[in-house]
């Protein structure tokens, strides 16, 4: 064993931390892809459907022409009602 490497674990060591090897990786990285999943889950849940994108888009072409229409009819309107 090197040097560096004994120093590095006599480091560690009075630092309270111990190596255990791969398995404390392997488990964190299986936590975090369960974590990613479960992310992906709610993002793919919250998706918009086609159906949602054509409703949506009903209504806002419904909207705009209620809104449209009465405000060109108000000009003839007045023209037609005032003295």
């Amino acid at each position: 064993m090197t040097a560096f490497r004994q120093q590095a674990q006599d480091t560690n060591r009075s630092q309270g931390k111990v190596r255990t090897g791969c398995y404390n990786g392997y488990n964190k990285q299986k936590e975090d892809m369960h974590i990613v999943r479960t992310d992906v889950a709610i993002v793919k849940a919250s998706y918009a459907t086609r159906a949602n994108v054509s409703e949506a888009q009903q209504s806002i072409i419904l909207w705009i022409v209620s809104a449209i229409f009465p405000v060109q009819l108000l000009p003839a309107l007045i023209h037609y009602f005032s003295p």
